[in-house]
């Protein structure tokens, strides 16, 4: 599906799964209470899903609310990815994966997968035990085990979306909540009472806009070969600016097919481009090479607006391959901005050396050709080991001159700096870094992205991702606002105080929920052991 934008639909931000586990269950407790319609059904796809999950602390489970909207005689649709690598891992495929990256690599992916197909699985047999249960009157329960059409190992359908149809009318919920239990955490993230911080957002959608979120699940269920209608009903259009009226665009990643959908990365890419005063982007990961090309063309160009790349820093050891990915996005941005960095003596006969950028007189990223930075939206498969030669090339005044790779580099001081949230037990103790697992960037408040997409390669070029564009500066001032207070409530955050708070935060931790800078020490210089650099990122 390319991006589709729609006018006139209420926009709804959900902040953490407080908001969010509260909202899903009133849209599916709404469609158990009508009447039944052919109009009235819940549509889901989700990346992972558990039966017994609590729709909120002490609430009902997601089976049993599900099973109570087919018992009122509605059509409940499930989607789940089936990771079908579980058994591709372990034949010929699993070989060739052996060969490039080594067993222990091979051996991750097969846990992963299993782990993937277990839980795809486990809720199938809740379904149909939920299905036998059912009297007279009841809707049986659907649910499709979607493979992914692609072999890059870790590939998957990333997709979460609820579409819940009241006679004809959407609601759609689109964010990066699974509906796993670990998912759930109360806003102010006090961690007495849930220790994960897990951090997340996700937005409801109203109007027109749900017509190409619903065109998107349908295009994935069509591949279960069962039966499902489109609702053609024209849904409403919210015209009140204070509660609709906003621009929304549709766009996803899509790979399964001869050709690559990489809208969400085309439109990120237009919206830097763009934007004038700030950027802000909030993500699990960054490391896609597109969209650090992007923001260093901008930020060389005249007038660049603040960029503000707030990250996850709370890695299982399973995915810490994430702190060298995001070193390389940090340090090619910081060089193009920075002051001065430090670089080992290239001779080897003194100690380290201090650049200045602005008086080198050759100051370059070079960055060797490979699949990853040359052909990154037509072809994955191989990179050239993990980025790991890319480098800067200097030279001084004085005549000194040097290659060093950036994972040589010893300090950047100056520029685009990265930071990290860290949550605090309300109102005082110890703290621990905040599991941020949000995909979400903003605009200059004038366009906000919400949805399912974290800010890499795999998730702009291959996986299935969905996420919803909005272009209306009244959404994208309030998320931000809200954003910005919620990581900082001692001190109000702007984009313009967003580093000197920060920085102040780094030397006195404040007594609740606060952003920090990350340092080298924080990230990663060691490329993780990969011989031939899959793109498991």
């Amino acid at each position: 599906m390319s991006s589709a934008e729609s006018d006139d639909n209420e926009v709804e931000f959900l902040l953490d799964g407080e908001e969010f586990f509260a909202e899903f269950r009133a849209q599916v407790d709404a469609v158990v209470a009508a009447p039944a319609a052919a109009g009235t059904y819940l549509r889901l796809a989700y990346w992972a899903a558990d039966a017994t999950c609590p729709l909120g602390p002490g609430g009902p489970t997601l089976i049993a609310r599900l099973t109570a909207a087919a018992a009122a005689g509605h059509q409940v649709d499930i989607i789940v990815y089936a990771a079908w690598e579980a058994a591709a891992v372990r034949g010929m495929t699993g070989d060739v994966i052996e060969r490039l990256v080594g067993p222990a690599q091979r051996q991750q992916a097969q846990q992963a997968a299993d782990q993937m197909a277990a839980g795809a699985l486990a809720l199938q047999t809740a379904v149909n035990l939920a299905n036998a249960g059912l009297g007279g009157g009841a809707v049986p329960m659907r649910i499709y085990l979607e493979p992914i059409n692609r072999w890059v190992p870790g590939a998957s359908n990333h997709q979460k979306v609820l579409i819940a149809s009241i006679a004809g009318q959407r609601t759609c919920l689109i964010g990066g909540f699974n509906l796993l239990a670990s998912y759930y955490d109360v806003v102010a993230h006090d961690r007495a009472l849930y220790p994960m911080h897990w951090h997340d957002t996700a937005v409801r959608l109203r109007g027109p806009a749900t017509s190409d979120v619903e065109r998107e699940w349908l295009r994935r269920w069509t591949k279960s070969g069962l039966p499902a209608v489109a609702n053609a009903t024209a849904q409403v259009a919210y015209a009140d600016p204070q509660t609709g009226a906003a621009r929304v665009a549709i766009a996803t990643t899509n790979a399964e097919g001869w050709f690559r959908e990489t809208d969400i990365q085309a439109r990120l890419v237009r919206e830097i481009a763009a934007a004038t005063d700030y950027i802000y982007f909030e993500n699990y990961g960054f490391t896609d090479p597109t969209l650090v090309d992007a923001l260093i063309a901008r930020l060389a160009a005249p007038a660049p607006p603040t960029l503000i790349v707030n990250l996850n820093n709370n890695w299982p050891a399973d995915e810490a391959a994430f702190k060298w990915f995001n070193y390389v996005s940090w340090a090619k941005l910081a060089l193009s901005t920075c002051t001065t960095c430090t670089v080992p003596d290239p001779g080897g006969l003194g100690g380290p050396l201090v650049l200045t950028r602005a008086t080198a007189t050759r100051w370059r990223l070079r960055q060797d050709w490979n699949f990853w930075s040359t052909w990154r939206s037509i072809s994955s498969g191989i990179a050239n080991r993990n980025l790991e030669d890319d480098a800067l090339e200097w030279a001084l005044p004085d005549g000194r001159a040097g290659t060093t790779r950036l994972r040589d580099l010893i300090a950047i001081d100056g520029g685009v700096r990265f930071y990290a949230p860290t949550a605090v037990v309300a109102p005082a103790g110890p703290s621990a870094p905040a599991y941020l697992h949000s995909k979400l960037a903003l605009f200059d408040d004038r366009v906000a992205m919400v949805g399912t997409a974290n800010l890499t390669y795999r998730s702009m070029v291959y996986d299935g991702e969905i996420v919803a564009f909005i272009d209306d500066a009244r959404v994208a001032a309030e998320i931000r606002a809200r954003l910005f207070s919620h990581w900082n409530p001692r001190l109000p955050l702007t984009p313009d105080n967003w580093d000197l708070i920060a920085t102040v935060n780094a030397i006195e931790a404040p007594d609740r929920t606060y952003v920090r800078p990350l340092t080298i020490a924080d990230l990663s210089q060691v490329p993780p052991q990969n011989p031939l650099g899959f793109t498991w990122m």
